[in-house]
């Protein structure tokens, strides 16, 4: 990063996001990895983001993390983050991309109406449903 930062010193400068301060300005975006196990976290995952991490990348962002799994979910190889039992491959993740020097952002999502998951035998509702009763 060194070499290239007399010809992006504003890139490769250190910036803030609300409280939070990055090394650079340099983000990996959310891109689905689909290499979870039931919703969980597992090492090809970890592997994935902190060799990114490592290359100096200042701000890495998840791929779609379901916010009620599996409800909402494309895939079980989906990360999940509505059970206790997730915790520990988040906190892994997180602690090995804080390692590796660069922040991490969880993408946070419910696939509504797309979702495959849920949907194969028909739609749910996870709220109240208001419909006429027939008969």
């Amino acid at each position: 990063m060194t070499i290239r930062s007399q010809t992006f010193p504003h890139l490769l400068a250190p910036g803030t996001i609300g409280p939070m301060t990055v090394p650079n300005r340099v983000v990996l975006p959310a891109m689905d990895m689909n290499l979870c196990e039931d919703g969980e976290i597992e090492k090809g995952d970890i592997d994935h983001f902190v060799a990114r991490a490592a290359g100096g990348t200042g701000l890495i962002i998840t791929g779609c993390c379901a916010v009620a799994y599996p409800l909402g979910c494309t895939s079980r190889k989906e990360p999940g983050l509505s059970e206790d039992r997730f915790i520990p491959g988040l906190k892994a993740l997180a602690d090995a991309v804080h390692d590796a020097g660069s922040k991490l952002c969880v993408q946070m999502t419910h696939h509504g109406k797309v979702a495959r998951i849920d949907t194969l035998d028909g739609p749910t509702a996870v709220g109240p449903v208001h419909a006429e009763a027939a008969g």
